[in-house]
């Protein structure tokens, strides 16, 4: 007899269900002879047996075959399809593994089988395994589908199609990735790929992915199916989409057992914009001629940006020159905006400072007015005269004396030096020297030099920065008697022998101011009926309400307006302690302290201070003693007892119910520093 040998095919093809027909699946064997010939075009008999458990388990299904082999040897049968022998195809639980396959062989076509092999069936088919009953069981993966086979993978049970296990790795290392293209953020990935190098391949296949991007979205990173090569090798994702916008994109990418994430940055475009508008710029600060520019920018609108990026830039000036615009890097807006140009440097003369604008594919010219020095506003009434104790005399040349006039909102100019030549009383000069006005308030100095013609009022008309006023200075007569007039008219208040300076209320209402010491003092009494913020102040007439108020309140002597020249108005406690302040701006109500300051310069309390305080006018005081001479120019007045006593408020308690103030009384004249019930 001649002596066969055979081999068996791997299981090929999904096994198929159909509701009418058992349950089988393909199985192939190449059937040779002694001479390993094949054996062509011969009926064999195969007997088949599933083993259960192990190589020589139990029998739990067996059938009969007699196929005929084809002309390479083949022999193709279907198991679960044969002649029945024991068992029950349909109720094999596939789950309860593992499963062998036994085949026996009689090369002449009947059941005398003379060649046995048993091999190991790894790969069991879903729909067989999904009919069985318990599928639940065992440790099987969930997740099979029809037309897949449940396999072991190197010890696990896995579905795999056609039985091969997928490919595993030992490292996926994307930080390593090599980058292939740019992306740019709302433009469409073109050539886009990364290669990701992996090490411990093990030559198995992969059914590739598809990995959507994270923190930008729009994105997709594909890997077509293939194998693993034996040992290191790389994955080429190809990236598509359109990124919603610039920064980083991640894919989160996990394949042969290894995960990693990849990253890609997404550039911002280059920037554009439709229109760029220097007509229409926003203006800040000012520039003047020979002043470093501070504070000064302009902000020019454009529109169409495409959310792009722009690189920063500094532009020269042209026309008057020594100026730079300078532009920080950033990125247009998406549609309209502007940009800040920040103007640096010192122009050289007055005119246009011009700067030639270029960006975004647009350009326009950017102009700046460069001037002399500014001011928005000139005070004299506000001016302060100082004269160092000189009096201002016909026929006296001054000594040391000058004008601080304030101003306000000066853009840092220069003013050229200047004199003024007084009108009316003739003769005096007001000089001042070049300078640059502050940016914001200050005041300006003007030496007065010259030697009146006569007496009268002389007059400084000033002229500078946009502004004019006119200083109004008072010549006496040499060796003149009597007293200068009182701002409201009345005459014989004042000390002809002393300069006068004048300061003005919220209301607008003018006073003459004296320097004693190191203090300046009003030298007329307040009369106004409002606080510095504007308030208005409560009139009050009924002295039984007057004497329970706690809030302000002002009356006039008697209830009779006559008095307001030049006594002017009585004020309660409350109102010089209210934190709307009675007081304009830069003046305030004595402390006690300043009180005693004064008297202390004078003289001291008593007779001494009181003459050199109080007005000499008879008129005014009740027979006023000789030493009453007005010496300080302080010009006091008796307006709280009329013609007897005057008092004014200090802001200093001298008990819960009481204040501290200045007393000018009893004959002759002493200046005392006394407390007044604060209803008084």
């Amino acid at each position: 007899m001649k002596k066969f040998s055979f081999l068996i095919a791997s299981m090929l093809f999904a096994f198929y269900v159909q509701a009418q027909a058992p349950q089988k699946f393909s199985y192939q064997t190449v059937i040779r002879n002694a001479s390993n010939q094949l054996l062509v075009g011969q009926t064999v008999g195969i007997k088949i047996s599933i083993l259960q458990g192990s190589a020589n388990g139990i029998a739990v299904y067996a059938e009969t075959h007699a196929p005929q082999t084809n002309a390479n040897g083949l022999a193709n049968v279907e198991i679960g399809g044969g002649s029945l022998l024991s068992g029950n195809f349909a109720n094999i639980n596939w789950a309860n593994g593992p499963f062998f396959v036994k085949t026996e062989t009689d090369p002449n076509g009947g059941n005398n089988y003379t060649i046995t092999n048993t091999s190991q069936l790894l790969s069991v088919p879903y729909a067989l395994f999904s009919s069985s009953a318990n599928t639940a069981n065992n440790g099987v993966p969930a997740g099979g589908t029809n037309g897949q086979f449940l396999t072991n993978c190197n010890g696990v049970a896995t579905w795999t199609t056609a039985g091969q296990c997928p490919g595993t790795i030992a490292s996926l290392n994307c930080a390593g990735t090599s980058n292939i293209g740019t992306l740019t953020a709302n433009q469409l990935a073109a050539s886009v790929s990364c290669n990701i190098p992996y090490t411990g391949g093990g030559g198995g296949t992969h059914n590739g992915q598809t990995v959507t991007s994270t923190g930008i979205t729009g994105l997709n990173a594909t890997l077509t199916a293939g194998t693993f090569a034996n040992g290191a090798g790389s994955l080429t994702y190809t990236i598509t989409g359109t990124p919603s916008s610039s920064g980083t994109a991640s894919f989160a990418l996990s394949i042969g057992g290894q995960s990693c994430t990849l990253t890609r940055t997404v550039n911002s475009p280059i920037g554009a914009i439709a229109s760029l508008n220097c007509s229409t710029s926003n203006n800040s600060g000012t520039l003047a001629v020979g002043v470093s520019a501070i504070g000064v920018n302009n902000s020019v609108p454009y529109t169409g940006g495409n959310g792009g990026t722009y690189i920063a830039q500094s532009i020269t000036s042209t026309g008057v020159i020594g100026l730079t615009a300078s532009l920080s890097a950033g990125t247009f807006a998406s549609g309209a905006g502007s940009l800040t140009y920040i103007i640096n440097g010192t122009p050289s003369s007055i005119g246009t400072a011009s700067f030639a604008l270029s960006i975004g594919g647009q350009s326009c010219t950017l102009t700046r007015t460069v001037t002399v020095g500014a001011i928005a506003s000139l005070n004299c009434s506000n001016a302060y005269i100082g004269d160092d104790g000189c009096p201002f005399q016909a026929g006296t040349p001054l000594c040391t004396a000058w004008a601080a006039v304030p101003y306000t909102s000066g853009n840092g100019g220069s003013y050229p030096a200047q004199t003024v030549n007084s009108t009316g009383v003739t003769g005096i000069t007001a000089t001042l020297a070049a300078g640059n006005f502050a940016n914001g308030s200050g005041s300006l100095t003007y030496n007065l030099s010259g030697t009146p013609n006569t007496a009268g009022t002389a007059i400084l008309a000033l002229n500078i920065g946009g502004q004019s006023c006119s200083i109004s200075l008072t010549i006496n007569s040499n060796g003149q008697t009597g007293i200068t007039a009182h701002t409201c008219g009345a005459t014989n208040v004042h000390n002809p022998a002393k300069t006068y300076g004048t300061m003005t209320d919220q209301q607008g209402n003018v006073y003459k101011t004296i320097v004693i010491g190191s203090q300046e003092w009003m030298a007329e009494n307040l009369k106004t009926t409002s606080y510095r913020n504007g308030n208005g102040i409560e009139f009050v007439t009924d002295s039984v309400q007057w004497a329970s108020l706690i809030t302000g309140a002002w009356s006039y002597y008697n209830n009779d307006d006559s008095y307001d020249c030049p006594y002017g108005k009585l004020y309660n406690w409350h109102t010089v302690v209210d934190p709307r302040n009675l007081c304009p701006a830069g003046w305030h109500v004595p402390s006690r302290n300043e009180w005693i300051t004064l008297t202390s310069y004078l003289g001291g309390e008593g007779v001494v201070a009181g003459g050199k305080m109080g007005s000499s006018n008879n008129q005014i005081w009740f027979n006023p003693d000789a030493s009453t001479n007005n010496e300080s120019g302080f010009s006091g007045l008796p307006s709280f007892s009329m013609g007897q006593s005057g008092a004014w408020w200090s802001t200093t308690l001298r008990s819960l119910g009481d204040s501290w103030l200045l007393w000018l009384g009893d004959q002759p004249l002493n200046a005392n520093i006394w407390y007044l019930s604060k209803q008084d």
